[in-house]
């Protein structure tokens, strides 16, 4: 059998919030179910976007969030550079941060 991904797993502090945020990006999540800290999106591809707020410390005891930068990133595919352009200038004009400069990233990248 061939190893493929099945899903991707963030554990946020937030996850009203982050689902808040990948509907922004263009992501069609369902809320949290009610008293539970997560959510599970099934894309497309097949891969599955989990978001929740304690799932590493159930299996490490000794695991501690950061207390600073990232704890995870991850790219999705919005099509070309106009298209990530696009959805850059929509996400930090509702609020979102954003780091770097627009384009630093994939301006590096071989084509």
């Amino acid at each position: 059998m061939e190893l493929q991904l099945s899903m991707g797993m963030l554990e946020v502090r937030d996850v009203e919030a982050s689902v808040r945020f990948h509907r922004a990006l263009g992501l069609v999540i369902a809320d949290p179910p009610a008293g539970r800290p997560v959510v599970v999106h099934r894309m497309p591809s097949g891969v599955s976007l989990l978001l929740t707020t304690r799932f590493a410390s159930v299996y490490d005891p000794a695991w501690s969030r950061p207390s600073a930068g990232y704890q995870q990133m991850l790219e999705f595919y919005v099509g070309d550079d106009l298209a990530v352009e696009a959805k850059w200038r929509g996400l930090t004009a509702a609020g979102y941060p954003g780091r770097g400069r627009l384009g630093s990233a994939s301006s590096d990248l071989p084509r």
